[in-house]
């Protein structure tokens, strides 16, 4: 080896060389000491924030299924009180019943042998509604139930088709009677003449007199053999007595899902058996789903359904994927010819029908009814050969079709199809049947469509979203990789190492004879191992490394954000996240939650709040207490009433918004539709049956519409003539809905409203009341189902501004009325179902077409209710029907010259010209006077008062509780025998509570709401997280810069040496 000075490794000896180098490098080492001690507290805090992350996010990684899956079979098992189990109780769904009837158009010959010639005519479209009764859980998981359904006309739907169109149809009585005696006893089958010759089809029946035959006043009926259940029929109708039947479609009970969601909605027994009667084995096994559930997870495979209608298990086949056109995707399945296979097990006294029709003779009354497809579609094609009229079955409009969420068991639309069809058969004992011809002839067909709601949809989608797709795995995972990035910058780098120190500097000769494009040799202390700065051609930057025999971990010192791309995104975000985090601070979020709330609170087609104003989802119910007046001989001869209370009479009460019509303004136009279904259940021991004793309004108004007429005498006349009673005897039925028939009401439509009526000259003091408009009389006669009675409103939607929501501009397009004097005729307030958000605690004004005037609320208290929910009440006080003297200003509610006590509002111009005047119950809150005309009253304020309780935040009512009791002034008239000597008082006749409140589900979603509004903790924490993301993002920047410049500065020095 050459002696020049130099060791073994190359370097020179010379100490003066290597001072320089040595004081060099440790001035380095200095200087990175004092910036490591000077960084310490925010690395830190990086590291502590970035291994919080990497914790939360692997725990939620790790935990994220099972939490999901507990959320889901919460929600989904019908329980009370889960999302599931509201839906379920009450279907919100909207369902459309629409009919098609086949017009026979040669009755003639058809009765000759000719073939029938058939007109298909429709649609007729009634709205169906949903809702389970006497629902009991069990301790095996499964809940017993009726169904209720009942259906309401919808001529909008059903455009230039009326209930009133005529149609000729086979009469199926006389077929029905034939066929069983066919079946049981032939040889009586001539007796049968004695009742056919020749002769509303749908719900309210036409009379037969066959079926007259069987409810004679002597109790005789037809033998007992004719079609089992025709004899409990005084007409015939396809639906005839199902409307809002409770026992119709039998008793079912049903898997709740509680223990396992493979069970949800599963059939256990049907009418408290698992098999039934009409099919054979295994044909009438009760298996599938009630029809309104499935189990998640559907297949491609079958779908089994119970149908009471059939009495049977139907089976529907997978077809295809589709997509709505709300966005869902789901798994179809159709109903195909082997759904109605007709043969085998489904045969009946060895009677098989053809293929695609299933005889449902034994399960609907013995009739020789047969059930297929519309159109015959997927039938024996002989079927559609033996008829005219009928187009060739198309599996787009005649299909049944159900498409379901497979991932959650939910139908997304349901359209079911199904044809009634009669076997018409010639049986030569009997004239009126000889000649005709062997056929299956199809009577109508119906669909029943339903489709879930938007709103539904996109919390579904969401749900898929979450279910389907990795994005909370990908979120979840981006946050970790943050974190570990975020730990790994918190590290020191080579941190626990001793940085390398050089034995002998390099002398002259040697660093000349380095190439300083090539790689630089330096060997450490005790190792024989060099360590290299390498260049990888595939990165722009250098990288220092430790080879394999220095035994040391391999580390890059600089990494991609060191580059200046890297540094300018990352000073960028930091710069995004710094100002996102200020714009939090300074209103952001709060503009945020205003917006989201706008978007759901705004009257526009699509949002949650238009959803549930334009059907009301929250369950109303009517209630009302009769006054049974005890002494009617003892009142009309002078004495003070004596009354009792009955009741509660209890119906459920729908609202749904008809003829909906925005306009440019931000306003909407439309009707209000109401109408009520009796609940026996609620009204426990009190039945519509139940007889009432009552003032006969009819006379008494008759008598105050002429109270000012010199020709009381002919009303006099009148009275006597027709036996005018001052009081009734009847049910609370007719009372309040049906009506009661009164002969006054007759006498007037003959003589008075009749052109030619002997009395037509005193048309004008009873034209616009309820004595010339009415042939009945009930409280809310001919109400029901009204599209008209509430008149037209036009009602601001908040699109402007929430500020405006809810508030009415017009009433039957107008902006006062014409019942009340200025201002008390003002239409304003709210349009009486929704509010304007935030609230005071002021008075509250909302209007009522019942009353055709502005009522005013007075707020009460702060109230919690639904777990929590807080709510302002508001409630009616003295000053709500104050007159002029209590309160200055409302001398405008008198009536012409008749101003109404303190407690009572004249209502006689709005409802009809009758002496109605409305107060509280039991006269709470008014003139003491008027509590005294009577007796067998208590106003109490708890029962009595009328209140309503508001979310104030949201302007969305929590809880209503309408109180008002209906009162006639009954005076006497010297003129009119019959009122002579009645007392002048102020009779209550009825008072009624309308009562509602949200659903749990619903109060939840409001009570989530209001949180994420009200609470600082939502804002804090999203305030919080945006912020450390902020904080995280600059120290990331300033430790990665100084990391740069560190080693840029070592690197540099030991290059350049």
């Amino acid at each position: 080896m050459e002696s020049s000075g130099k060791d073994n490794y190359g370097f020179d000896g010379e100490e003066k060389h290597g001072a320089t180098t040595r004081e060099k490098f440790e001035v380095e080492k200095k200087k990175k000491r004092k910036i490591k001690s000077k960084w310490t507290c925010c690395q830190i805090t990086l590291l502590t924030l970035s291994l919080l992350t990497v914790a939360v996010s692997v725990a939620l990684l790790i935990a994220f299924p099972a939490i999901f899956d507990a959320i889901l079979s919460a929600k989904m098992e019908v329980v009370s009180g889960s999302y599931s189990y509201q839906l379920w109780h009450y279907t919100p769904v909207p369902i459309f019943l629409r009919f098609y009837i086949y017009n026979l158009t040669n009755p003639e010959e058809f009765s000759a042998g000719g073939k029938a010639v058939l007109q298909e005519v429709g649609p007729y479209v009634y709205r169906e509604f949903h809702e389970k009764k006497n629902i009991s859980f069990h301790d095996n998981n499964t809940v017993t139930f009726y169904q209720q359904r009942w259906w309401t006309w919808d001529q909008e739907a059903s455009g230039n088709h009326t209930q009133e169109d005529k149609v000729v149809i086979l009469n199926t009585v006389p077929v029905s009677a034939a066929w069983t005696l066919y079946r049981n006893e032939p040889l009586m089958l001539p007796l049968l003449n004695t009742f056919f010759k020749l002769g509303k089809v749908l719900f309210e029946g036409f009379t037969d007199p066959v079926l007259n035959a069987t409810h004679l006043g002597d109790g005789s009926s037809l033998p007992p053999f004719l079609p089992p259940g025709l004899a409990d029929y005084d007409k015939f109708g396809w639906f005839y007595k199902r409307n809002l039947s409770l026992t119709y479609d039998g008793l079912f009970n049903m898997y709740n899902g509680h223990d396992s969601l493979d069970n949800l909605g599963v059939i256990d027994w049907w009418n408290y058996g698992k098999e039934t009667d009409f099919f054979d084995y295994p044909c009438n096994l009760v298996e599938g789903s009630a029809g309104e559930l499935w189990p998640p997870g559907q297949q491609k495979t079958n779908l089994s359904l119970f149908s009471p209608d059939l009495c049977m298990t139907m089976t529907l086949y997978y077809k295809e994927e589709v997509k709505e056109d709300n966005g869902l995707s789901g798994y179809r399945y159709w109903g195909t010819n082997e759904t109605f296979p007709g043969d085998g097990c489904y045969c009946i006294d060895e009677v098989c029908a053809p293929t695609g029709l299933v005889n449902a003779e034994s399960c609907r009354m013995g009739a020789p009814a047969f059930v297929s497809f519309p159109h015959y579609l997927h039938a024996d094609p002989s079927l559609l050969d033996s008829i005219e009229g009928l187009s060739s079955p198309d599996p787009d409009k005649h299909g049944f079709v159900l498409d379901m969420i497979p991932e959650v068991g939910i139908p997304i639309k349901v359209t079911a199809r199904m044809q009634i069809n009669m076997l018409v058969r010639p049986y030569k004992q009997i004239k009126i049947l000889r000649n005709v011809k062997e056929v299956y002839l199809p009577l109508l067909w119906f669909e029943e469509e339903a489709v879930i709601p938007d709103y539904m949809a996109r919390q579904l989608q969401l749900l898929l979203v979450i279910m389907n797709t990795p994005a909370v795995y990908i979120i979840l995972g981006v946050i970790l990789v943050l974190g570990v990035i975020g730990a790994g910058l918190g590290e020191e780098p080579n941190q626990g190492q001793t940085l390398p120190t050089l034995t002998h500097p390099p002398g002259p000769a040697r660093q000349q004879s380095f190439d300083k494009s090539g790689p630089a040799r330096f060997i450490t202390p005790g190792l024989g191992c060099p360590r290299l700065p390498q260049r990888d051609s595939r990165i722009p930057f250098t990288t220092w490394t430790w080879n394999r025999c220095s035994g040391a971990p391999l580390q890059r010192l600089i990494t991609d954000l060191t580059t200046t791309s890297g540094m300018i995104a990352v000073v960028v975000l930091a710069v995004l996240a710094t100002v996102l985090s200020v714009a939090m601070l300074a209103g952001g979020y709060k503009a945020i939650i205003n917006t989201a709330l706008h978007e759901q609170l705004v009257i526009k087609e699509g949002s949650k709040a238009y959803n549930m104003w334009k059907s009301t989802p929250v369950p109303l119910s009517l209630k009302l207490y009769v006054f049974n007046l005890t002494n009617p001989e003892d009142f009309q001869n002078g004495s003070k009433p004596v009354l009792q209370e009955v009741g509660p009479y209890v119906w459920r009460e729908y609202h749904k918004k008809q003829n909906v019509t925005f306009h440019p303004n931000d306003t909407v136009t439309y009707l209000q539709q109401r109408w009520w279904v009796w609940d026996q259940e609620a009204s426990g021991n009190c039945s519509q049956d139940d007889l009432i004793i009552t003032l006969n309004t009819i006379p008494v108004a008759a008598a105050y519409g002429m109270r000012n007429s010199l020709f009381q005498g002919a009303l006099e006349f009148a009275f006597k003539s027709v036996d005018e009673q001052l009081t009734v005897h009847t049910t609370a039925r007719k009372l309040v809905f049906d009506g009661v028939k009164d002969p006054l009401l007759d006498w007037v439509q003959e003589n008075v409203v009749n052109n030619k009526g002997k009395y037509h000259f005193l048309l004008p003091f009873f034209k616009g009341t309820a004595v010339a408009e009415f042939e009945k009389f009930a409280w809310f006669y001919k109400r029901n189902l009204s599209l008209t009675y509430d008149g037209e409103f036009n009602m601001m939607t908040g699109e402007d501004t929430l500020d405006n929501l809810g508030r009415i501009d017009k009433w039957n397009g107008r902006n006062s009325t014409s019942f009340y004097t200025p201002p008390c005729n003002e239409v304003t307030g709210s349009a009486g179902e929704l509010f304007s958000p935030h609230l005071s605690r002021k008075d509250l004004i909302f209007f009522s077409s019942d009353l055709c005037m502005s009522a005013k609320l007075f707020f009460k208290e702060e109230v919690k209710d639904y777990g929590g929910l807080a709510a302002y009440r508001y409630w009616g006080t003295n000053h709500t029907f104050a007159n002029g003297t209590t309160v200055p200003g409302n001398e405008c509610y008198c009536v012409g010259e008749t101003c109404a006590p303190m407690g009572l509002l004249n209502a006689e111009s709005c409802r009809m010209g009758a002496p109605a005047f409305v107060s509280f119950p039991h006269f709470y809150a008014a003139d003491p006077f008027l509590l005294e005309g009577v007796e067998g009253l208590a106003p109490d304020k708890k029962k009595h008062s009328l209140f309503l309780d508001i979310v104030p935040n949201l302007g969305v009512p929590a809880t209503v509780s309408i109180k008002l009791q209906i009162n006639i002034h009954v005076t006497p008239f010297k003129s009119i025998s019959l009122l002579e000597h009645v007392p002048d008082v102020y009779l209550p006749m009825l008072w009624f509570e309308v009562q509602g409140g949200m659903t749990p589900s619903i109060a939840s979603q409001m009570k989530m709401l209001v949180y994420f509004m009200t609470s600082s903790v939502p804002s804090v924490v999203v305030w919080s997280v945006i912020i450390c993301l902020a904080v995280l993002t600059v120290l990331v920047v300033v430790v990665v810069a100084w990391r740069r410049n560190s080693s840029y500065n070592l690197a540099t020095l030991l290059i350049n040496e």
